[in-house]
């Protein structure tokens, strides 16, 4: 959903910013163009690029079009969660984190949050191999 909110962003300032300059704005709207100019990108991707990293463009660009899984709740019991972690090494020393990371689902405060410990998918920026 971001994307596509990006994506007008984008499009209504070059719009806007055509219009100050004093442009003519069918000027802009030009179907073939945008069919050439369109169709070479594609057509430069599916050449330069081997076959399953298309795939993951894919799958990922229809991924970034879902809404995210998290929700607020999420993000806040998450920060609240890091907030008592961060109470807790600066008022007894890192050390004594180091009991509740070794075992996280019986850690105290993971037990007052609990929708935080059921995130069991790993979040990385990494394109998988």
């Amino acid at each position: 959903m971001l994307v596509l909110v990006g994506l007008g962003v984008v499009t209504a300032t070059v719009f806007v910013g055509f219009m100050v300059a004093g442009g003519p704005m069918l000027v802009l709207i030009q179907p073939s163009e945008f069919l050439i100019i369109g169709g070479a990108a594609v057509g430069v991707l599916l050449v330069g690029t081997p076959m399953s990293v298309v795939k993951q463009l894919v799958s990922q660009l229809i991924a970034a079009m879902k809404p995210s899984p998290f929700s607020r709740a999420v993000y806040l019991d998450l920060l609240q969660l890091l907030y008592e972690v961060l109470v807790k090494a600066k008022k007894s020393g890192l050390i004594a984190l180091e009991k509740d990371l070794g075992t996280p689902m019986r850690a105290r405060s993971s037990r007052r949050t609990p929708d935080s410990c059921t995130i069991t998918r790993p979040c990385s920026s990494r394109a998988r191999r």
